[in-house]
């Protein structure tokens, strides 16, 4: 297969990203302004706008909730317990924040001194043994050192400073992963692109530049010169990250807080303007019947949407990009900007302080409901996917995800190139198993099941002695030299994609298409591709018909097997030719066009998530299944395998699901039907036709006796191209 990215496209990468911003003449990264302070988030001209905006009525739960700190803690220095009790001991940080903050607004000594003093004593008393990721208390204590150093900076003595230092130093030493210098982990993914380098060390280094210069110069060199180019090149698809819903509305968050660590201090934003690319992105994933979204790579089951970690994500994303859409979902998530938290537990460290809201908060700033963001949104190369919906008011509205996935991160990405989720009122299908984290993470459960290919909506060529998931690559991505090498972790290649995004907008009718090759994926393969479209009828009975079109060359002894993962119970056709799944509201019915004979067979309840003859929950340990009870109690779902009764070869896979108003009876519902011919391969449903062009070599020839109305979606097999005669054709 020819290489996607050359050794070119690499260096115009990182010659791109690097070019957005001024470099001093002795260094390849720019330096703060010198004998400046405050400069750590803003300097004092920011900061006088940040008081004038302390009268919005925006500002006013924030400012209230600072004020409750500073009431309830302003009395002797505080300090950690020995157990730290993160229940309460949790908000120390945001005190210490709240005192200094406070000096930094008028210029009281008794701020300064407080949290100065707290500090050092939160520094001496620091003792994280208790939590499994140390790293992440250990750097939002460090984050406030930055802060008590640069905004008490003119009360505090060079003995002081000097101690402040120190006891910083000693705890990224002690408990940073990344190290001290920051030389471990990667840039790409990971811990390393968490709140160490990217938050803690960034302002650490920004606060203590006049006296440790070194500081800076260490912790910017890897900054600028492995961070930025990475994320300069993802943020082009549309996206932030690859690493699915939850990690991808987290890990983003530390990128806002570089972002606002650099042009806080006055210099432009390493990203220049390319965040605006992103920063409402996962709002397309998002369900209008619960305050949560589609599930793809590691995720809680739980809701996401209404979590403080997503508020910071849209509060900070709308400030950076002036997004209001953004900025409507952090406003809904806490109620009108009243609601704050904390770290509790040790591990979270992706909440915003009421200080960090009123520096961050763009009062002139509207928010705006989703309600005119497009109906359908495409992630750019190197990814490769569609989200569309029929309506951003609708409850009921479908909403659908087709995914090609070309470039692979690794981490919290799964091995999933081709997938597809839907919902309609409910979830109907997406991914399916547990997110099972901490010394769980590298089990078998994970690593093979719920990260591999088993747990997804995708292909699986079984033989040689697995069931035929995706290959697994290298975990470990370091930069993006490392990241874009030749084609190391290129997985699959979108072959077309088109939509009639103007006729959905204007009639709530339309399509969007997406195809690809995913044969680099597949060991036991020579050549996969997949192709999905999914047609929004309009029709209140029956609004959503979702096709998928799949040819596999297997290697000798190997064969396909067409996965869906079931969000409810599952029954097989009495023709054995599909399956239907009832939900709450909808019906869902299911054909199997092709093969002609196959074999369906359903893994349910405590089996569904076997494959390949393992039951790989019964795998985990005593201690992983009871930390997981509860995300195991909310999964209900079937998993289904469909084959050829043949195994041979050469096969195609043509499967046609449709929604239907489950108030209906069930012989009213349309099943799709099959024309074959030596050229094509054609699924008829309702007034739709969709027909594969077996041989991608262009010759067409309608099927006979097709009603008048009746829309033709033509498709090469081979390239993807589409044409699309009648309803769209005008809109595409």
């Amino acid at each position: 297969m020819k290489k996607i990215f050359s050794l070119f496209a690499v260096f115009s990468a990182i010659f791109a990203a690097l070019s957005i911003f001024p470099l001093s003449a002795e260094s390849e990264f720019p330096l703060p302004p010198e004998n400046v302070h405050p400069r750590v988030l803003f300097t004092q001209e920011k900061l006088s706008e940040i008081q004038a905006n302390l009268k919005s009525p925006e500002n006013a739960g924030a400012l209230k909730e600072k004020n409750r700190l500073l009431n309830v803690f302003f009395q002797n220095p505080l300090s950690y317990s020995k157990e730290m009790n993160f229940k309460t001991e949790g908000q120390f940080v945001a005190v210490v924040e709240a005192a200094a903050f406070e000096y930094a607004l008028t210029k009281d000594e008794k701020y300064a001194r407080f949290a100065y003093g707290s500090l050092v004593n939160l520094l001496k008393t620091f003792n994280p043994e208790k939590v499994y990721d140390k790293y992440r208390p250990a750097g939002q204590l460090v984050f406030a050192a930055a802060e008590v150093y640069d905004w008490c900076y003119g009360a505090l003595s060079s003995k002081e400073k000097k101690l402040i230092v120190s006891k910083s130093l000693s705890v990224i030493q002690n408990y940073f992963q990344i190290g001290w210098p920051p030389a471990k982990q990667n840039a790409v993914n990971g811990h390393g692109c968490e709140s160490q380098l990217l938050k803690a060390l960034l302002a650490f280094g920004i606060a203590v530049y006049d006296e440790n210069p070194s500081i800076w110069k260490t912790v910017a060199k890897r900054f600028y010169s492995e961070y930025v180019p990475v994320r300069n090149y993802v943020y082009e698809s549309g996206l932030p990250t690859f690493q699915g819903i939850e990690y991808g509305m987290y890990r983003p968050i530390f990128d806002l807080w570089s972002h606002f660590l650099i042009t806080g201090m006055g210099l432009e934003s390493p990203y220049g303007e390319k965040i605006k690319n992103w920063s409402h992105s996962y709002l397309y994933y998002g369900f209008l019947f619960a305050n949560s979204s589609f599930h793809f790579g590691d995720a809680k089951l739980n809701s996401l949407f209404n979590e403080q970690r997503t508020a910071a994500l849209m509060l900070m994303a709308s400030s950076a990009a002036a997004d209001s859409y953004a900025k409507f979902k952090a406003r809904e998530i806490t109620n009108n900007f009243t609601k704050f938290a904390y770290n509790t537990s040790g591990e979270s460290d992706d909440k915003l302080s009421p200080v960090q809201f009123l520096i961050f908060n763009d009062v002139n700033l509207k928010c705006l409901p989703p309600d005119s963001l497009p109906l359908v949104n495409y992630v750019k190369s190197p990814y490769g996917e569609y989200v569309l919906r029929s309506s951003w008011s609708d409850k009921n509205a479908p909403l659908v995800r087709m995914k090609i996935g070309e470039l692979y991160s690794s981490n919290h990405e799964h091995r999933d190139a081709g997938d597809f989720a839907f919902s309609q009122g409910e979830i109907l299908s997406e991914q399916a198993g547990v997110y099972i984290s901490g010394s769980s993470f590298k089990s078998g459960y994970n690593k093979e099941f719920y990260h591999g290919t088993g747990a997804q909506n995708c292909l699986l060529v079984e033989g040689n002695g697995d069931f035929g998931g995706q290959k697994e690559y290298e975990d470990g991505i370091s930069d993006i030299e490392n990241f874009l090498n030749g084609d190391k972790y290129v997985r699959a290649k979108v072959l077309n994609h088109s939509d009639s995004v103007k006729n959905i907008e204007e009639t709530g009718k339309g399509y969007a298409y997406i195809s690809g090759d995913l044969t680099r994926s597949y060991p036991n393969a020579e050549k996969v591709k997949r192709h999905m479209l999914s047609i929004l009828t309009g029709d209140e009975e029956n609004r959503l018909i979702f096709v998928v079109y799949d040819k596999i060359s297997a290697k000798n002894g190997c064969n396909g097997v067409f996965q869906f993962q079931a969000k409810k119970k599952t029954e097989i056709k009495s023709d054995k030719k599909g399956f239907s799944m009832r939900g709450g509201n909808v019906f869902l019915n299911e054909n199997v066009l092709l093969p002609l004979n196959p074999e369906i067979k359903i893994f349910s309840g405590k089996e569904n998530s076997t494959v390949g003859g393992k039951n790989y929950k019964k795998t985990l340990t005593k201690d992983a299944l009871e930390k997981s009870s509860k995300q195991f109690a909310l999964e209900n779902s079937d998993r289904i395998e469909i084959r050829s009764e043949k195994r041979e070869k050469n096969e195609t896979f043509f499967n046609v699901f449709s929604t239907w108003d489950n108030t209906i009876s069930e012989n009213q519902i349309e099943d799709a039907k099959l024309i074959q011919t030596d050229d094509f391969d054609c699924a008829l449903i309702k007034n739709y036709a969709v027909c594969f062009v077996k041989n991608g070599d262009g010759g067409f020839t309608f099927p006979a006796n097709l009603p008048a109305e009746t829309t033709v979606f033509v498709i090469n097999s081979e390239s993807g191209e589409i044409s699309v005669k009648n309803e769209f054709s005008e809109k595409q």
